[in-house]
């Protein structure tokens, strides 16, 4: 099933593709050899929903709106990289509301959506589809169209500070849908010739479901305002939200987070990946040049660290042998960051001399300039170390 589900996907995929369309799906190889046996494709650096969820806390994680932006922000740390994570999140987001609502695609929760830390997301896991929906009892727990919570519009929306984000998304999803809709004698060819693989509910009167929800009206004016508001009732559903709280509950009853298993000391906490000198490049300074006072969730300021890095350039180095050059970042961390990454370097090399005054302060602007000046002393201490400090941190 999951086979011909992503089939499915791709063509949809070809078919906005060739119309200009380009929703930044995130596709994975299934192949099976032999009954309930086979291949997955790995998707590296990316998260389920529910993990995604966990590190702010079972409850709050689930029922709050800032996780998946919080998330987002720590992977992509230049205001570049998480613009393109917002609109990453925003296409693939409104791509997989249409294809799922589509294929009918059930037994959503937040272990089988996906998200990348590009923002790409993606759906995983198609045991109930085409209108066969997940169950508890006699009570279905598919009840919105397709899984679009306030936490993604939160993240899209820049936490909430775009009003147009909830438009942008509207018409991303009603132009997926009635593209598909306009070439939709396609898709329903080859989900025909699928009847014949003698897979479960794979049926002409699947071909009838997925025409019928291709097909809602005639009129395009009816189509736009009948897809809208799907998108209104899934965001609307408390139903999904309450679905997923019962599901991370399952999930985590006896067993232990991932975020708990991670080896002690291996990162930091709001860098939750290792970073070398052979992807990155060396780090030859870095020091604050300003700060920003920030209001959510609470009063508090992130100094704007610019970072130079030396790498190497592969395009020229063939030609010349001076094939390094300086490469200029900019990333915004808090004084806890700062502070965190101090202990941690202590504790790996405590003979290093290096000192960070820290103080449980209200957070001022005062405070704030003295902070600059504190960081970037310990900025240069710390690049006056041996390399071995150096190259490590």
């Amino acid at each position: 099933q999951d086979q011909i589900v992503l089939q499915l996907f791709a063509c949809m995929d070809k078919i906005w593709q060739a119309n200009d369309f380009d929703f930044r799906l995130s596709l994975f190889n299934v192949v099976q050899t032999q009954e309930r046996c086979g291949f997955i494709e790995m998707i590296t650096e990316s998260e389920t929903l529910r993990e995604i969820e966990s590190r702010s806390g079972t409850i709050k994680g689930s029922l709050g709106e800032s996780a998946l932006y919080d998330w987002l922000r720590l992977h992509n740390t230049t205001d570049r990289e998480f613009r393109i994570a917002l609109e990453n999140l925003s296409y693939s987001c409104a791509a997989y509301c249409v294809a799922t609502y589509i294929l009918g695609i059930g037994d959503r929760h937040n272990d089988n959506i996906m998200v990348k830390q590009s923002g790409h997301l993606f759906h995983i896991d198609f045991g109930k589809y085409l209108g066969d929906t997940q169950k508890f009892g006699w009570f279905n727990r598919d009840r919105a169209p397709f899984v679009f919570t306030k936490q993604m519009l939160y993240a899209m929306s820049d936490r909430g500070t775009s009003n147009d984000a909830l438009h942008r998304f509207v018409d991303l999803c009603c132009n997926a849908f009635c593209t598909l809709r306009e070439n939709s004698s396609l898709l329903l060819l080859l989900l025909s010739h699928l009847c014949s693989s003698n897979v479960l509910n794979l049926n002409y009167d699947a071909v009838r479901f997925v025409y019928d929800r291709l097909s809602p009206f005639s009129n395009y004016a009816h189509n736009i305002a009948h897809f809208t508001e799907l998108i209104v009732d899934s965001l609307n559903s408390t139903w999904t939200t309450f679905n997923f709280l019962i599901h991370t509950f399952a999930q985590t009853t006896g067993s232990t987070s991932s975020s708990n298993t991670m080896p002690i000391g291996t990162t930091l906490s709001f860098v939750p990946k290792t970073y070398t000198i052979a992807t990155d490049g060396k780090i030859k300074s870095a020091h604050v040049v300003s700060y920003d006072k920030r209001t959510h969730p609470t009063k508090h300021y992130l100094y704007k660290l610019k970072v130079e890095r030396e790498i190497i350039d592969d395009a020229i180095m063939m030609h010349n042998q001076n094939t390094k050059r300086l490469y200029i970042t900019y990333h915004y961390r808090t004084y806890n960051e700062f502070y965190e990454f101090f202990e941690r370097l202590n504790r790996q090399f405590p003979l290093s001399g290096l000192d960070l005054k820290f103080s449980r302060q209200t957070e001022d602007k005062i405070v704030a300039q003295r902070r600059v000046s504190d960081i970037n002393d310990f900025l240069a201490n710390l690049f006056r170390l041996t390399n071995e400090v150096v190259e490590v941190s």
